[in-house]
């Protein structure tokens, strides 16, 4: 017996129903991991800028030693740059930058143990390897921390600012016990 047309015809696609239910599991899916996925990336892109802002004094000091010239760490307009000083003294364009991140913004700022505001900040990487004691504080929300710079040109990421009024010998960099 052969097959009727009404009888190849309903076997020739999916119902309605079957392909409504398909759409909605794939809505859900898509709901359901969309804003992990967008978390996701917002994170990394968060932990580079932080790793970006961690490698900066590391990068000044480098270029301070190779090039046998002052480097500095200067704030502009929520970019964080490392700027070369000329032979007259002057500090030239930018030669590095990196943007905050967004949402960030800068806290307190402090050179040699005395408070700078973000545009004045300026912070110096000599070309003996030593650099100007300070850092500067960032901030998300109600979380601060802190870029924190010693005197011999190492960074770190802090809770805090750290005090860098260290009392000095007159003969040297040794602390007073």
């Amino acid at each position: 017996m052969l097959p009727t047309s009404s009888m190849a015809s309903r076997r020739s696609g999916f119902t309605l129903i079957e392909m409504t239910f398909v759409i909605a599991l794939v809505a859900l899916f898509a709901s359901l991991t969309a804003p992990n996925l967008i978390s996701m990336e917002r994170s990394r892109r968060e932990g580079e800028s932080l790793e970006g802002l961690r490698r900066l004094p590391v990068q000044a000091r480098e270029r301070a030693l190779h090039d046998g010239m002052t480097v500095h760490l200067i704030l502009r307009d929520g970019t964080v740059a490392l700027a070369q000083e000329d032979e007259q003294g002057e500090v030239g364009d930018p030669t590095t930058s990196l943007s905050l991140y967004d949402g960030y913004s800068v806290g307190r700022c402090q050179v040699e143990g005395s408070d700078s505001s973000p545009e004045e900040f300026d912070l110096r990487f000599f070309a003996d390897g030593s650099a100007d004691p300070g850092g500067f504080e960032l901030v998300v929300g109600e979380q601060v921390s802190a870029l924190n710079i010693a005197e011999d040109g190492s960074g770190s990421f802090d809770e805090a600012l750290a005090d860098m009024s260290v009392a000095r010998w007159q003969a040297g960099s040794y602390e007073e016990r």
